[in-house]
């Protein structure tokens, strides 16, 4: 290799470091700009892209947290870690969560916020395919929601446990947490808040109890949430139901063409 070709290699190396080096700054200084924003502000700034820009998000949610450290205000930390941790969404982000449920059982006073956090680690753990660690987190974060009566983190927990239970194959014990949902429910009307809610559940009965041959139980809740799903103007899943519906009267079908149901 020629010094011209080496010379070159370096300096190409050189620029790239410093490119890099320089970005690092700029981005450090945003995030210290941004630390003159109140928790409120930066809190509503990052769930406003969550969902939409993680990126966007987790700038928010770094200078949540540095705002947190400098003011050493633990429940913020615990908010900080959490936040920065969920917009990664792998395993650097898991080692925030980490650090968030260390601060969560270190502070008494905050120790509420375990079950959220353990939801979240349950949460990137399902979407690596890591089922057995996160059915794990989502047991624990049930736990919790129990203990403090956290409703929404409660029927949260207790439907990805259920979905992963009929993943492995315990379906008659899926359709037990599934039910709890609807008798917890019974009676009552169902709002625009729990309709989701309501209508995943009654698709995850229709497609355990169709994995157990029970045609004519898997039919009537697909019934039931093909209508709750044209009353709640739900058209994902209306054809959910209208899938389910037709793989369930294809009787003749092997089981294995339930997999195309399962919940994601």
């Amino acid at each position: 290799m020629s010094i011209k070709i080496l010379r070159n290699t370096y300096l190409g190396f050189i620029f790239i470091s410093f490119l890099g080096f320089s970005q690092e700054i700029i981005y450090d200084k945003k995030i210290e700009k941004l630390t003159s924003l109140e928790f409120s502000n930066l809190s509503n700034l990052y769930y406003k892209f969550i969902n939409s820009e993680k990126d966007q998000a987790n700038v928010y949610a770094q200078a949540y947290l540095a705002k947190s450290k400098d003011k050493n205000d633990n429940l913020n930390k615990i908010k900080g870690y959490r936040m920065v941790g969920v917009s990664l969404g792998n395993n650097k982000g898991l080692k925030f969560l980490d650090s968030a449920l260390v601060l969560a059982k270190e502070n008494f006073l905050h120790s509420w916020y375990e079950g959220f956090i353990s939801y979240d680690k349950g949460t990137i753990l399902y979407n690596k395919r890591k089922f057995k660690k996160a059915i794990d987190n989502f047991i624990l974060a049930n736990k919790e929601a129990r203990r403090f009566n956290f409703s929404d983190l409660l029927y949260d927990s207790n439907y990805m446990i259920a979905i992963l239970t009929d993943r492995i194959g315990n379906h008659y014990d899926a359709i037990k947490i599934h039910q709890e949902f609807l008798n917890n429910n019974r009676g009552h009307k169902i709002g625009k808040k729990d309709s989701i809610r309501y209508l995943r559940t009654l698709f995850g009965l229709a497609v355990a109890q169709y994995k157990l041959h029970n045609y004519d139980s898997s039919r009537y809740y697909n019934d039931n949430g093909l209508e709750s799903s044209l009353l709640s103007n739900n058209k994902e899943y209306y054809n959910y139901f209208t899938l389910s519906t037709a793989i369930n009267y294809y009787q003749d079908g092997v089981v294995e063409d339930s997999k195309l149901l399962d919940p994601k």
